[in-house]
């Protein structure tokens, strides 16, 4: 036959074949051309450049897609492991309906399974023809049946099997025998296999998802602002008029804003002043000997004065979300009524002003005016170009980091949901059930309640209906908090995370016998068991994050039917083009799979029993624990997919060091700061190579990293950063610097070049 012949021979078997896919009903005619076009393009693509698919590569990839939809039967692959884990990697989408085989002596199970539609084999015959196994054999001597056999290596194996499989043909068979192997029907896939395999075992052991290349000079000017500038926009700041006062002292800058107010150390004279209308700035010497109504002021003050402070403790962190300045200066008076900074000094309840982005004192009250937060994000999205410098770089920022990394944010109610959107994040990457809890007075005495209750019968006692009632006041009072926020996202991404914290930062004595009173069944033993927890420092440990399930399971139980119950009835809500719910359900405080693996249980449990399997929702962990740090690539295994590196325990952990007295976390190196333990980086970096060989392509699977971020812990994380997919900040104003500084490290170490 001549080429000519040959071609249009070709060309016409391929239009037959098109003409069949045609005729197909409209779903049929999606498959076959997803499966043949998927697999076909996914052998061909790595081949050099200039490759041009073949006629004959169409033809056998179409009828391949035929093959698969006219049969109705599973592909079976018949091989070493290399080639079920390549096979299942380029079918990935339909594994559900691919079997694999991937050993040798599968060979003969294959052969008596001879209802799937297609086999796929890598071996058979060496590179001289020699047969290595049975497997061809056993067609001749059981007369199987196979529609499409496909063998699939390296071209000297291929021509080895050409050559050996022409022997079986010819050679003397009984015409049983002779009529099965004449149905095989014999595809050669000329495709180095093993080159293939090496390729996606090295994406699956890379850390890094695959990411565009930065540009290199488009963004210069980035390089050249500071976090700091756009910190200064979006903090309060003072109105002093035409005269700038001097600064009486300068102290470490903590938080930034504009404080001004009389100044007490004395709480009970500080909440008389605020009863009658007065601004008032707090000096702390030590946050850890305050009660719990004591912390409660302090949110109530225009500023704080930290004689010392950690910026990891969950009080500061609550007081940054709430947006009040704070700086760090000791006194070096011994007079609890009076205040020596420096070389200036005061008496109680005398003004002061302080600047929490500088650290300048001043001597008197000043008039403040409030951040001046840019327009709308929406508003610059629609068309209009950014206007002010600060949009221009946020807006740069964007473009930098799309498709590398995304910003999510922690959040807790919907007013800091709201702000976040004013700078472009539409997903939370965090919700802390506990600040859900610190709302409200009445649901801190309903979670103190249903854990009263539970202590009584945890230490024999009888308090059946009370745990119920105290269960479903507990859980109206986080499902209430988890339909609004779930609503207000309208199907974009929300992560929600089971109750963290120890007891300590929701009960002092005080409040634990102000519930005690109002609950008559809780005897006095009990309630006096609840103040020894509360103030037993290795309880607080124990009953941090996870180790509340272990205890007092009901607890997680009551908070993901909580959740269930929202996404339920949001559900049912939804209109026509409404988007599902997005959920994730965060285990936190994770030392060992075995605690993920019960609460994946309970969930599933809860899940089919109560709500017929219809929620849907995603499990994750964030890594704040050793254990949990050593262990996330088993977690994997298990299916777990969403993960977040917690640094604000993780990294104190690392550091062997208190998260609530912290010390110095940060040291200066070649001119700048950066986190003082170089191990932290070192751990994370052992984490993600671990979860990346897992045998999960790193599509698969997500890694965050949360807490309270800042340029310092962004700098020093560089290497790793680029394998992150996604960082989340603190609170709304301080998207913009974490965007800045990801942008500057991308455009510093990486522009020019692929990650």
């Amino acid at each position: 036959m001549t080429e000519r012949n040959s071609n249009e021979s070709l060309e016409k078997r391929l239009q037959q074949l098109e003409e069949e896919i045609s005729s197909l009903p409209e779903d049929e005619k999606r498959r076959v051309r997803y499966v043949s076009e998927k697999f076909g393009w996914e052998w061909n693509k790595d081949k050099e450049e200039g490759y041009v698919e073949t006629p004959q590569d169409k033809i056998f990839f179409r009828e391949y897609g035929l093959d698969f939809i006219r049969k109705g039967r599973d592909i079976l692959v018949v091989g070493d492991r290399g080639l079920a884990d390549t096979i299942r990697e380029l079918l990935k989408d339909y594994k559900h309906v691919v079997k694999f085989f991937g050993t040798r002596p599968a060979a003969n199970l294959a052969l008596s399974v001879s209802r799937c539609g297609t086999i796929i084999c890598n071996y058979g015959f060496d590179e001289s023809g020699r047969k290595e196994d049975s497997f061809l054999s056993r067609v001749k001597k059981n007369n199987e049946s196979i529609s499409t056999m496909v063998v699939a290596g390296p071209e000297e194996r291929i021509a080895g099997s050409m050559k050996g499989v022409d022997e079986i043909l010819q050679g003397p068979l009984s015409e049983s025998a002779k009529q099965a192997v004449e149905q095989i029907n014999l595809r050669l896939i000329m495709h180095d296999v093993f080159q293939k395999k090496q390729e996606i075992q090295n994406r699956k052991t890379n850390i890094y998802k695959p990411q565009p290349t930065i540009p290199s000079n488009e963004y210069a000017d980035l390089l050249k602002s500071t976090p700091k500038d756009l910190e200064e926009a979006l903090s309060p700041s003072f109105d002093f008029g035409e005269e700038q006062p001097q600064p009486v002292a300068h102290a470490e800058a903590v938080y930034p804003g504009a404080a001004s107010g009389k100044i007490y150390s004395n709480f009970r004279r500080a909440a008389r002043a605020v009863a009658k209308g007065e601004k008032v700035i707090m000096y702390v010497s030590d946050l850890n000997n305050l009660n719990i109504g004591e912390i409660k002021m302090l949110r109530q003050a225009e500023g704080i004065i930290f004689e010392k402070y950690s910026s990891l403790s969950h009080h500061v962190i609550d007081f940054m979300s709430a947006g009040v300045p704070i700086i760090k200066m000791s006194s070096t008076s011994q007079d609890p009524k009076e205040f020596v900074f420096g070389e200036f000094a005061l008496k109680e309840g005398k003004p002061i002003s302080f600047d929490g982005l500088t650290g300048d004192i001043y001597a008197c009250e000043y008039a403040t005016k409030p951040a001046q937060f840019p327009p709308e994000h929406e508003k610059a999205d629609s068309g209009r170009k950014p206007i002010t410098d600060f949009e221009k770089t946020t807006h740069q920022c964007d473009e930098v980091l799309e498709r590398r990394i995304r910003i999510m944010l922690n959040a807790s109610d919907i007013k800091a949901m709201e702000d976040g959107r004013r700078f472009g994040v539409y997903e939370i990457g965090l919700v802390r059930t506990e600040d859900i809890l610190k709302q409200k007075q009445a649901n801190i005495e309903a979670y103190g309640a249903y854990l009263l209750t539970l202590l009584s019968i945890k230490s024999g006692k009888r308090c059946g209906r009370a745990r119920s009632k105290m269960k479903r006041k507990f859980r109206r009072t986080q499902s209430s908090a988890f339909y609004d926020l779930m609503k207000y996202q309208e199907g974009k991404r929300i992560q929600i995370r089971l109750l963290d914290p120890p007891l300590n930062e929701f009960f002092d004595e005080a409040v634990i016998d102000e519930i005690a009173s109002k609950l008559p069944s809780v005897e006095k033993e009990v309630a006096q068991k609840f103040k020894e927890l509360v103030n037993n420092p290795q309880a607080q440990r124990e009953l941090r994050g996870v180790g509340i399930a272990r205890d007092y399971p009901e607890i997680y139980e009551a908070q993901i039917d909580a959740l269930f119950s929202a996404w339920a009835k949001l559900q049912k809500e939804k209109k026509e083009g409404d988007k599902d719910i997005d959920l994730k359900i965060f285990i936190p405080y994770v030392h060992n799979p075995s605690e993920v693996e019960d609460i994946k249980t309970m969930a599933e449990r809860l899940n089919n029993e109560k709500y017929g399997g219809m929620i849907r929702y995603d499990l994750g962990v964030t890594l704040e624990t050793f254990g949990g740090t050593l262990t996330a690539h088993k977690m994997i295994e298990m299916g777990i997919r969403h993960f977040t590196f917690g640094t604000n325990d993780l990294f104190p952990m690392i550091d062997n060091a208190d998260r609530n007295t912290q010390g110095e976390a940060y040291v200066e190196r070649d001119g700048k700061l950066v986190i003082k333990n170089p191990a932290i980086l070192e751990a994370l970096k052992g984490c993600l190579q671990r979860m990346a060989s897992a045998g999960v392509s790193r599509e698969e699977y997500e890694v965050g990293i949360s807490g309270e971020m800042n340029p310092v812990k962004l700098d020093s994380l560089a290497e790793i950063i680029p394998a992150l997919d996604y960082v989340s900040a603190s609170r709304p104003a301080q998207v913009p610097g974490l965007k800045l500084k990801l942008a500057q490290i991308y455009l510093s170490k990486y522009a020019g070049k692929p990650v």
